[in-house]
């Protein structure tokens, strides 16, 4: 069976050139400490389109039709249509993605305990700090895809942890690439010049743009 590529890679594609790849550290990871998640019922529900979301700290994504969406204690577990693929988006305060990542494993899975199969640094972007991606060794038998991604701005790390079948990633691989390439950071503001005046473009300014500008002939 073909397995497709962990959506997490793409993350580096464009940066493929200057991503630092490192083996998993055989050091144990302190892990990070994150306050109790607020008390409150689960909710859930199927999506019909595909809709824009936010997380706790207003960070926004897109989730596919179809898809189902589960809120609880702060955190989002979303699923494929067929239920066989997992993405859970939660946020975890602290000033290292690394022990972030390792504490959201558990908080959600306390049992989790794959190892680590290659770790990656690309060159944080987008308005993070931070950031770095695991995919973990599963065995061969169970044809199964884990990884995780966090990206921190400031002290809070968001991430997003994905388990799922081989054969869900070969078919909503794409789909599950829109949410984990999607997020940008709510605090990259971006530049408006919609109250500013314009100023007048006199014969000095047009000078000076004919001298910085190439000439299109």
């Amino acid at each position: 069976m073909r397995i497709r590529a962990l959506p997490l890679l793409l993350l580096t594609s464009c940066t493929a050139a200057s991503t630092t790849v490192t083996p998993p550290s055989s050091t144990p990871t302190p892990q990070a400490t994150a306050s109790a998640p607020p008390a409150s019922a689960a909710r859930a529900w199927k999506l019909e389109a595909a809709t824009p979301m936010r997380t706790a700290s207003s960070i926004p994504f897109t989730v596919s039709a179809g898809w189902y969406v589960t809120e609880d204690h702060g955190r989002l577990l979303l699923e494929d249509p067929e239920r066989e693929l997992r993405l859970t988006l939660l946020e975890v305060p602290g000033t290292s993605a690394e022990r972030a990542l390792a504490e959201a494993w558990k908080q959600t899975r306390p049992d989790f305990a794959l190892p680590v199969k290659l770790s990656a640094h690309p060159p944080a972007q987008d308005g993070w700090d931070e950031i770095i991606q695991n995919t973990y060794d599963t065995p061969p038998r169970e044809a199964r895809v884990v990884g995780g991604l966090a990206r921190r701005k400031g002290d809070t790390n968001h991430v997003i942890l994905l388990d799922g079948s081989a054969a869900a990633m070969d078919r909503r691989g794409d789909q599950a690439a829109q949410v984990l390439l999607g997020f940008k950071s709510a605090r990259l503001a971006e530049e408006s010049f919609a109250s500013k005046t314009p100023l007048p473009l006199t014969a000095e300014r047009l000078q000076s743009l004919e001298r910085v500008l190439p000439h299109v002939p």
